[in-house]
């Protein structure tokens, strides 16, 4: 196709349904022998991002606008020298594109794509596109319980009866940590998940339609919440408390989102192996904890709302961090006698997500995929 030397705007396009971006950690496990290992991540940028962009029933000039553009980052071009010594023209630089919802604008480049002419005048591109240096320091999700940048204490100075009328709270400052309370924003009860939403900041109103007793409850500081990919995290409420567990506090976040049935559980148990000749192999044991498991969760049919809580939830724990996970009672020993189930399943497992992926469907329809590595926690 011939290159079209103009001035188009690539950040214009808009991408049709079935957009998919996937997400992987560049993560290393440091193996310290006796079944030991950690996982450690790759510097500041070690979250990347790969958007599948579909373009469909283009006509002969839209397609050629964007097959242009993207061929045009990679013609030779005369080189312009430097004082310093260097070509300042030899690097593909990365352009500035808007994916489909629930991703902010970002600089990606593109690196292979494809172009199909079904018919006269109708042509469809689908392109693969790295997003360009994305920096965890972008993201204040990962504290869980107090994070001071976040959250803060208030007092609710009357109880909160079950309605869904609007009530007319008093509160005071629960500690020395200031507070922005906005419309939108969550107030959390200590100890369980009630909450109630605020409709009104000035006069203070909630809505709260379980209840909430008179007590020390916390809220998120919505204007300070930030995300490395997700655009308007503020959208998402968090839950701010320490999840409470057998009477006492964990010191990680519940993933609380229910996948769509049709789990697959991956089990290749850990082991030893010897060889005393090339047909003769002796298989022993190995560690405390030989068959932890791999799950590939599925959240299909998803409201856009709650796809981009589950989305911002994984980007928080950046593919290596651990999360606690109450998995389905198939796996789970407290409806079993501990002769019938394995030695390490508990009612409560923890988890880290090096992977996952988000198809943008149709309106106010998400799925998401997700691959659970199970972990031990002291």
């Amino acid at each position: 196709m011939d290159i079209q030397h103009n001035s188009f705007d690539f950040s214009s396009v808009r991408p049709t349904f079935g957009a998919t971006a996937t997400f992987s950690a560049s993560i290393k496990y440091l193996d310290h022998n006796d079944g030991y290992s950690q996982t450690l991540s790759q510097g500041l940028n070690f979250i990347n991002m790969s958007y599948g962009l579909n373009l469909q029933n283009l006509t002969d000039e839209e397609s050629q606008n964007v097959v242009s553009f993207l061929q045009s980052q990679f013609y030779y071009e005369p080189q312009d020298y430097d004082g310093d010594g260097s070509f300042s023209n030899k690097r593909v630089e990365p352009f500035e594109f808007q994916p489909n919802f629930p991703y902010k604008k970002l600089h990606f480049n593109c690196l292979s794509f494809n172009h199909g002419k079904p018919q006269y005048n109708i042509n469809n591109i689908s392109a693969q596109l790295t997003c360009v240096a994305p920096s965890i320091l972008d993201s204040v999700e990962s504290s869980v319980d107090y994070n001071s940048t976040i959250d803060s204490l208030i007092n609710i100075n009357s109880t909160l009866s079950p309605s869904d009328q609007n009530q007319n709270i008093n509160i005071t400052n629960g500690n020395s940590n200031s507070y922005t309370l906005q419309e939108g924003n969550y107030i959390y009860a200590s100890g369980n998940y009630r909450n109630a939403q605020i409709t009104s900041v000035s006069p203070m109103q909630v809505h709260a339609p379980i209840g909430m007793p008179a007590s020390t409850v916390k809220t998120q500081h919505n204007n300070y919440r930030n995300s490395i990919f997700i655009d308007s995290p503020n959208d998402c409420s968090l839950y701010p408390h320490k999840p409470i567990y057998d009477n006492s506090e964990l010191d990680l976040k519940f993933f609380d989102f229910r996948p769509t049935l049709g789990v697959e559980i991956a089990h290749a148990p850990k082991f030893k192996q010897s060889s005393a000749h090339d047909i003769y192999k002796k298989t022993n044991k190995y560690g405390y904890n030989p068959n932890l498991k791999k799950f590939k969760f599925t959240f299909d049919k998803r409201s856009g709302n709650e796809a981009k809580s589950i989305l911002l939830f994984l980007e928080s724990h950046l593919g290596y961090r651990k999360f606690a996970l109450h998995l389905q009672k198939d796996y789970n020993n407290k409806e079993h006698t501990s002769r019938s189930t394995s030695p390490h399943n508990s009612d409560l497992s923890f988890f880290y997500c090096p992977e996952w992926s988000h198809t943008f469907v149709y309106h106010e329809n998400h799925t998401v995929s997700a691959t659970f590595i199970e972990c031990p926690h002291p």
